[in-house]
């Protein structure tokens, strides 16, 4: 699973569309579109405000975690 799978997963988990999603982050829906197709990565912290945002509470160690064992993937 790539980052952007992950983010994508945790939004339509959180019942989100892309749109709403941006909104709740303060950004543009774009930026969303761009990290779920793996165009860009997000950075560290605006992976968990993202996972946050869709209600997920995850420890920091346990997000650099995953992103070092997706890229390992």
């Amino acid at each position: 699973m790539t980052t952007g799978e992950l983010i994508r997963s945790a939004r339509l988990r959180a019942g989100y569309s892309q749109k709403e999603l941006a909104q709740r982050l303060g950004m543009a829906s774009s930026s969303i579109a761009r990290w779920e197709t793996d165009a860009v990565e997000p950075g560290y912290s605006t992976l968990r405000r993202v996972l946050q945002a869709c209600g997920f509470d995850i420890p920091p160690v346990l997000v650099a975690y995953a992103r070092v064992a997706l890229r390992a993937a």
